[in-house]
């Protein structure tokens, strides 16, 4: 696709700088913009680390999300003669160097390159209620599974580089998706023109690994500060970014290494919840008895996060009976 662009009354021109300047110039586009980078299902922020070393040499970037799930990224320029044949090649090299590494050797290499502790850079994004005991159980068993998601990008992508991203998608358990940047520059104006090849393969893949839990009803959820409060005030509170199916009919906890026995009936969901005073006294004057329920549980003080910080944040809330439950036949 051929941009043009033009001044006032001016002729129309082609961007004066189209191209990066080098591949650690995509690196550092990346690094300062992880929301760039595609296949997040969770729509949740990344912490990135550049060059990180394995045993096969230094992954350009890794990403891991606030629900302990890594992205493997390798860039390359479309002047790289190698940007299909050892591009691919490399990725798997490194997926296949980190698998089996544990927590603790991954986020030593981790806060070496970003200059921050893992948990710490992912706490720093995720806000309150970030459960960094269920957020290493979860990146140590994707490390342990070798469960990854592997990106490649580059400025232009060939229609070789596309069918090969296709053909992996089709025989690898691991999604691999291809991450066009484009990009141009025309005097302090900077244009970026993002195109993610692979989606809908990777997509395809994933009602063969989930067809045994379509029709699941309960949903367990990481629960190290949340069961205690469910206990005190039979109520779910999660980040605003946090969703879960509409047919989902039971909540279980998993803390302590173990699903407790508690497995509630939701009886009402409330998305994007104001944790403030102002908003407590507004739900209960409302006169709705579920509206005061919730307004009661914002100004109980057995929650977890401070009472000092609760008039800035947004909660999703699930309302739940505290003595209505059922306990998994195992």
């Amino acid at each position: 696709m051929k941009l043009l662009i033009r001044r006032g009354e001016g002729s129309w021109a082609e961007p004066a700088i189209t191209g990066h300047k080098s591949e650690d110039a995509l690196q550092e586009l990346l690094a300062t913009s992880p929301d760039l980078l595609p296949g997040d299902e969770t729509g949740l922020p990344m912490a990135v680390a550049r060059e990180l070393p394995v045993s096969a040499g230094r992954i350009d970037l890794v990403g891991v999300d606030v629900e302990g799930e890594l992205t493997l990224c390798e860039c390359k320029l479309a002047t790289n003669p190698g940007v299909r044949r050892e591009v691919v090649g490399q990725l798997l090299e490194y997926a296949s160097s980190l698998r089996g590494m544990s927590f603790a050797d991954f986020t030593e290499r981790f806060e070496a390159r970003a200059g921050v502790p893992l948990a710490e850079a992912v706490s720093k994004i995720a806000g309150e209620g970030f459960d960094g005991e269920a957020f290493e159980s979860q990146v140590g068993e994707n490390l342990r599974a070798g469960r990854f998601r592997l990106v490649i990008v580059v400025d232009q992508i060939s229609e070789a580089l596309r069918q090969t991203v296709v053909y992996l998608n089709d025989h690898l358990d691991a999604a691999v998706l291809a991450l066009e940047l484009a990009y141009l520059r025309d005097e302090e104006v900077e244009m970026l023109l993002p195109e993610v090849y692979g989606a809908e393969s990777a997509e395809r893949k994933k009602p063969s690994r989930r067809q045994a839990v379509a029709d699941a009803d309960t949903v367990v959820v990481a629960a190290r500060h949340a069961y205690q409060n469910y206990l005190g005030t039979g109520a779910y509170v999660c980040q605003p970014l946090r969703s879960f199916r509409e047919d989902i009919r039971y909540l279980g906890f998993y803390k302590d290494k173990a699903i407790q026995p508690e497995i509630p009936l939701i009886r009402h969901r409330r998305k994007n919840v104001a944790f403030s005073r102002d908003e407590a006294k507004r739900l209960r004057a409302s006169g709705e008895e579920t509206n005061a329920a919730i307004g009661d549980l914002i100004d109980k003080r057995t929650w977890t996060l401070p009472s000092k910080q609760r008039d800035s944040h947004t909660r999703s809330s699930f309302s739940l009976p505290q003595r209505m439950m059922r306990r998994y036949g195992f």
